[in-house]
């Protein structure tokens, strides 16, 4: 392969311009895995925004209580791979009830098996979190399943997490505020 530039003038000296016939992409094609993630949101026939050099695809979805913006986050290598999903409110925590969120998603995060919350204590921003490794490809069941469970997280939870936040509700009550069947939280 001549890797010489070929742009030459009428005179045949050369231009100066490079040109090699042939432009490297500096960016690796998308995973496998993120691919999955688009073609998961594209069979719910959601909107999306996604972002294959962060490896991240997301929607803003409605849930009986709130909106979230689902974000799933991928990280995809030879040997492993893992698909992460984000429920994030759209409501953030008063500084000056930071400290009773945190005690509130400790309680909650002690009583799950699967999945958790996570509370940015720099801005407020509270997120379900749920995830999926594997040492194989994940297919779009698997992803569901992921993506469900972090969205039922931010479901069930919603209505007791803003009583701790804008209500006054005691962290200490968190769970059984949870629990509660289409009562009024306050």
């Amino acid at each position: 392969m001549d890797l010489r530039p070929s742009e030459r003038t009428d005179d045949g000296k050369r231009s100066g311009k490079l040109d090699f016939g042939v432009v490297p992409d500096a960016s690796p094609p998308p995973s496998t895995t993120y691919l999955s993630v688009i073609e998961w949101f594209e069979s719910k026939e959601w909107s999306y925004d996604s972002s294959a050099e962060h490896d991240s695809v997301g929607s803003t979805i409605r849930l009986k209580d709130c909106a979230v913006r689902l974000r799933c986050s991928v990280y995809h290598q030879d040997d492993w791979r893992r698909v992460t999903a984000y429920a994030v409110f759209h409501a953030y925590v008063p500084e000056n009830r930071r400290t009773a969120m945190a005690e509130a998603l400790a309680r909650i995060n002690y009583s799950l098996a699967v999945g958790a919350f996570n509370l940015d204590m720099s801005d407020g921003e509270v997120s379900a979190r749920n995830w999926h490794s594997s040492d194989t490809d994940i297919n779009l069941e698997m992803i569901d399943r992921t993506a469900n469970r972090a969205l039922n997280l931010a479901e069930k939870f919603f209505p007791a997490l803003m009583a701790v936040a804008f209500g006054g509700a005691s962290p200490k009550d968190v769970l059984e505020l949870a629990n509660r069947d289409d009562e009024t939280v306050q």
